[in-house]
């Protein structure tokens, strides 16, 4: 179901999505979250580039705009593990064929909720148009994050681009908060690897059929912070 303009506005005016959307940010509503920054987006222009401070957020909503928050976060290290369904042949075939993509998907969304569980974490488990995302926090006072900051490396280009002003309140990424981030992304390959194995007897994506298909782990934790978060894929074939 697609909510026009109006709906989201009234939406939004309703205390507990607004108490959702405070503990979303991180905090509570509407600005006094540990998020960074949101990016809003309406049906007349995407501004996913634009960070934003959260003092804006309640003009966007009275707009009804579509809101997205940061992975950067002051106070925890966000993780977030994308599950879609890709066909490289047809790549419109998960937009017409959404029952059958989503059953395609299902064992792959099993594994990751069963590789997680076994490390004791429980995601939060949103669900797209055209996949799964399952995300949660790592506190920075943790000892996991600590163990994560010391598996990770961050070169020196990425240290001096950490160095640079990248948020809209001017602040910047700490070296501890770089080099967890990219600890993260090796653990993330890991968990892709480990999901691969699991799901490989249930699903029907991979080699062997009528198209190149495949149920695709996005680790979006492999790329850097900065106002346009990438990612790098995992290619979970089964």
């Amino acid at each position: 179901m697609t909510l026009t303009q109006s709906e989201r506005r009234t939406y939004y005016t309703d205390g507990h999505v607004r108490k959702r959307l405070g503990e979303f940010l991180g905090g509570a509503f509407p600005d006094q979250g540990s998020a960074m920054y949101f990016a809003a987006g309406t049906e007349f222009a995407s501004r996913h580039h634009d960070a934003l401070p959260l003092e804006e957020l309640p003009s966007w909503l009275d707009q009804g705009a579509e809101l997205n928050r940061s992975l950067w976060d002051r106070e925890s290290l966000i993780c977030h593990l994308d599950i879609e369904y890709v066909n490289f042949d047809h790549p419109s075939y998960a937009f017409v064929n959404t029952e059958r993509v989503f059953r395609l998907q299902q064992p792959v969304a099993a594994a990751v909720e069963d590789v997680l569980s076994a490390f004791g974490i429980a995601p939060l488990h949103l669900v797209t148009g055209r996949g799964h995302h399952f995300v949660w926090r790592v506190d920075q006072t943790s000892r996991a994050f600590a163990q994560l900051a010391a598996l990770g490396h961050v070169p020196a280009s990425l240290r001096h681009l950490y160095a640079t002003a990248l948020a809209p309140t001017g602040e910047c990424v700490s070296p501890e908060l770089g080099a967890a981030f990219a600890g993260l992304g090796v653990v993330m390959e890991f968990v892709a690897h480990q999901v691969k194995v699991r799901a490989a007897p249930g699903s029907g994506c991979g080699p062997g059929g009528s198209a190149r298909t495949a149920a695709q782990c996005s680790c979006v934790r492999l790329g850097y912070f900065n106002r346009h978060t990438s990612g790098t894929n995992v290619i979970a074939t089964a």
